[in-house]
């Protein structure tokens, strides 16, 4: 069901889609730092690194000479989740650009069981971060590194976190 979600998102912004100068389709090979609570339990707290591959579609925008919004949406399995994302690159050279940005992720995966604060509904949705390096090696092909901030992590408390660092491969 979750899948069907997801699709019907995609075809949803397909006429996004259509307006960008550049769609491509991306795999990331990715590596996930996740603390969370054991079975919802708060005493049995788990500090686990979790691979997991994403499958997703991104659109390129120009905004100017060396700067273009990036928008994407994706699933990954191995750590399930499904993210809707938007970030700025910055070209550094014609095939080389960094970027930073910020995505909303609905957290499918049966380990994270999100505790609520002071009697409130816990929710699987989070805000996060991310920022990375894309590469295209030709006009078809690119490799990307990024870091991703899911959830971020509190010292100072016992509190679920995923962070991470994904490789990946771009097809235009």
């Amino acid at each position: 069901m979750k899948i069907i979600y997801s699709f019907l998102i995609a075809v949803l912004l397909t006429p996004i889609f259509s307006l960008a100068q550049q769609t491509n389709i991306f795999m990331d090979y990715s590596n996930l730092e996740v603390e969370y609570f054991k079975n919802g339990d708060g005493d049995k707290f788990k500090n686990r690194n979790i691979e997991s591959a994403v499958l997703g579609v991104n659109s390129t925008f120009k905004l100017s000479k060396s700067l273009d919004l990036i928008g994407a949406v994706g699933i990954s399995k191995g750590f399930d989740y499904r993210f809707l994302s938007s970030n700025l690159a910055l070209k550094l050279t014609s095939n080389f650009n960094i970027n930073f940005g910020c995505g909303m992720y609905a957290i499918d995966d049966a380990r994270w069981e999100p505790q609520g604060l002071d009697g409130e509904q816990p929710s699987n949705n989070d805000f996060g971060l991310n920022a990375g390096m894309l590469w295209n090696i030709t006009d078809n092909l690119g490799l990307s590194i990024k870091y991703n901030m899911i959830e971020a992590k509190e010292e100072d408390v016992g509190s679920m976190s995923i962070n991470g660092w994904a490789l990946g491969i771009t097809f235009r």
